[in-house]
């Protein structure tokens, strides 16, 4: 069984410098540098070999270590009956001289046998704390990238109403009902289109008198990004604090709005009370 668990340990250590190579070479982007995509999968990869590597060899010295302590054992036991035997030999002096230096030889080659068994022991203690090192450490940086990739999916997600930020709105709009609202977004911008028909649907729904101008814009020069709010001071006022509020979604504060660029409008101009712009989603 030796044998064995030192061809796993080998197996164990050639993984784990196959995964730490792949690492080095995907982080500092000495392999493929101009695509990311495969890079970030090569050194996912390779973390994963690295965790397999480390596991393997934490298992062949979890091993190694049971098979020197069985190993220890037998031979302790082996130097208590050597011993047993010296002492009923001392009562046969005369007669047993070249049987007391025989079983004397035993118990000096059991113990020197158990001090080696004992040295490998700790040898196999000091691998095992490393190789425990090495794995917290990859499942740190494991833990890091994921916290990263849900940073980035967070950053990049659609934006959208849930159904009980909706009810949420609706139950806390008291200026609402009876006024007038333009709800505009750009003609190019589908994410910005599908927020801008949620809040026409909530809007009316709240007994305002909607003016639907969904994908009616084409910037021209420039164009605003998230949500603006613009029109009766105290109705914007609400309005914006809900949606930022109660809707979690990022809306630009009051007077944000500036000089951006001539926009061609399609659709009724009658102004209304007050008009929502839903503009690109912003990148943080």
């Amino acid at each position: 069984m030796d044998w064995l668990w030192e061809s796993l340990e080998y197996l164990g250590e050639i993984l784990v410098f196959i995964g730490v190579v792949g690492e080095v070479l995907t982080e500092r982007e000495l392999v493929l540098k101009d695509d990311e995509e495969k890079r970030d999968a090569i050194e996912g990869v390779s973390s994963w070999i690295l965790v397999a590597g480390l596991a393997i060899s934490l298992s062949a010295l979890i091993g190694t270590n049971e098979y020197f302590n069985g190993t220890i054992a037998a031979l302790n036991l082996q130097a208590v009956k050597a011993r047993r035997e010296a002492d009923s030999f001392q009562s046969q002096i005369a007669d047993s001289t070249a049987r007391t230096k025989e079983a004397e030889a035993k118990v000096a080659s059991a113990e020197a046998e158990s001090e080696d068994a004992m040295a490998k022991v700790a040898t196999a203690d000091v691998r095992i704390a490393d190789a425990e090192e090495r794995a917290a450490k990859a499942n740190q940086s494991a833990e890091e990238e994921r916290i990263e990739r849900l940073k980035l999916e967070a950053q990049i997600a659609p934006r959208r109403l849930t159904n009980e930020e909706a009810r949420d709105i609706l139950g806390a709009c008291t200026l609402c009902a009876g006024r007038s609202v333009t709800i505009r977004s750009y003609a190019t911008d589908v994410e910005s289109a599908f927020l801008a028909k949620q809040l026409v649907m909530l809007l009316g729904a709240a007994k305002m008198n909607v003016r639907d101008a969904v994908a009616s814009s084409n910037p021209v020069g420039a164009f605003l990004i998230g949500i603006h709010i613009t029109g009766d001071d105290a109705l914007a006022s609400e309005v914006r604090s809900l949606l930022s509020d109660r809707g979690h979604l990022d809306v630009a504060p009051k007077g944000s709005e500036g000089a951006h660029g001539w926009e061609m409008r399609t659709g009724p101009s009658t102004p209304t009370d007050i008009e929502i712009v839903v503009g690109p989603k912003p990148i943080k």
